[in-house]
Parts: structure tokens; C-alpha cells; sequence
């Protein structure tokens, strides 16, 4: 009879072993799928240009200045204010923004 109990309660350890194996590959490989699919998509984002900001600079300005015809200037300024974390479109003389180059028009 204790045998047979501690029969049971090696099985039922070892199912509990498994089962936490399988849920750790499964973190693992979710974990490592999430941050190929981050680097990927930093590898497949832009190049930025740097810029310092001058006197009477605006986002809308800088926008225009480094964009093509082809994009929404509402749509390139809010990629400026995200890539630099720009909480509003406040910006000062001196500050260095990342600016996406792929838009880049002169």
C-alpha cells in the first residue's frame, strides 16, 4: 500500500515536470519568436537623419522640409514625435531629432 503511494506520487511529479517543461518551451519560444519579429522590423524600418532644431522650427516645417510629396504630413510628423518620444509638439532650439529618412524629399 505505501508502494504503491509512492508510486503515485512519483508519477504525478513527473507529469507536473513535463507539464512545466512544456510551458517554459513555450514561453521560450514565444519569447524568442516576439524578438525576432523586433528585430526584423527594426532591420526593416528606416535610417533616420539627425536634426538640430533651429530658431522658428516647427514639427510641420521640418516635416515639409524633409518629406517627398507622397506622405501625409500629419502622418510624418506623428512618426517624428513617436520616434524622439515627444510627449507634445512642443520642440526647443538645439534639441536633435531623428527624422525618417525614407520619406526624404531634399
Amino acid at each position: 500500500m505505501m508502494r504503491q503511494r509512492k508510486i503515485e506520487l512519483q508519477r504525478k511529479r513527473r507529469r507536473a515536470a513535463i507539464i512545466a517543461a512544456v510551458v517554459l518551451a513555450i514561453i521560450v519560444i514565444a519569447a524568442v519568436c516576439a524578438s525576432k519579429s523586433d528585430n526584423s522590423v527594426e532591420a526593416e524600418t528606416d535610417t533616420y537623419i539627425e536634426y538640430c532644431v533651429k530658431p522658428g522650427d516647427t514639427l510641420w516645417d521640418i516635416a515639409k522640409e524633409h518629406s517627398n510629396n507622397n506622405v501625409d504630413l500629419r502622418v510624418f510628423i506623428r512618426e517624428i514625435e513617436e520616434k524622439n518620444q515627444l510627449s507634445s509638439t512642443f520642440i526647443y532650439i538645439g534639441d536633435t531629432l531623428l527624422i525618417p529618412a525614407r520619406y526624404n524629399g531634399g
